[in-house]
């Protein structure tokens, strides 16, 4: 009995193993597609026009990158995916305001054209 105790103790040690180098490369994947998407997230213009929301994914990641140093693989992975979906919402408000300005500056194009139009009208 003495002797399958350390067998069956080996045995669960090499069945959890693969399943705690899974959650290690699950959170490093996690947290290299974090650092890209708040980077994609700075390169559109975030920091200018999703600052909070830039600032949380930002804080997130560093939290994950922490956790990864302390080797608590799931609060990094859980972290990253946070940082994840924040930088997203950061990117996409950023490129809402974009097509927002740009409808803003093509009214006025229109309207100044229209009263191009009007004047011209008036004078023949």
């Amino acid at each position: 009995m003495k002797m399958l105790m350390p067998s069956v103790t080996l045995l669960l040690l090499l069945a959890f193993a693969p399943a705690a180098q899974a959650d290690k490369a699950s959170a490093t994947n996690a947290v290299a597609e974090a650092r890209a998407m708040v980077r994609a997230a700075e390169r559109s213009g975030a920091d200018s026009m999703a600052t909070v929301e830039l600032k949380i994914a930002r804080d997130l990641l560093n939290s994950a990158q922490s956790s990864m140093d302390a080797k608590d693989w799931q609060d990094a992975e859980y972290a990253a995916r946070k940082s994840q979906r924040d930088a997203e919402v950061a990117d996409s408000k950023t490129q809402a305001l974009k097509a927002e300005y740009a409808l803003v500056e093509l009214q006025s194009v229109v309207d100044t054209l229209r009263s191009e139009l009007i004047r011209q009208g008036e004078t023949q």
